[in-house]
């Protein structure tokens, strides 16, 4: 039984590192586009400096822009509504 439990797991990692390699072969970032990283609550949070802190690292590394909006309000569905509604 232990041995069929870690062969389910091992298949399961399998799978998810392809389907990993075969996100990371869609074209990202669009040039000319900017990485828009919406985080739904006030400025000055600890979400919001850890988002600033990931886009300062992330723009230099990726060659382009990117922004943090914020966007608070209706615990948080006005921001997951922005992501729903993003391209």
């Amino acid at each position: 039984m232990i041995f069929s439990l870690r062969a389910i797991a091992s298949a399961v990692a399998a799978l998810a590192c392809l389907q990993i390699s075969s996100a990371l072969a869609q074209g990202f970032p669009i040039a000319g586009k900017p990485i828009r990283i919406i985080v739904p609550v006030p400025p000055g949070g600890t979400s919001d400096i850890h988002a600033r802190h990931v886009a300062s690292k992330l723009g230099p590394a990726l060659g382009t822009s990117v922004i943090v909006e914020n966007k608070p309000g209706a615990s948080t569905i006005i921001g997951t509504m922005a992501v729903v509604k993003a391209e």
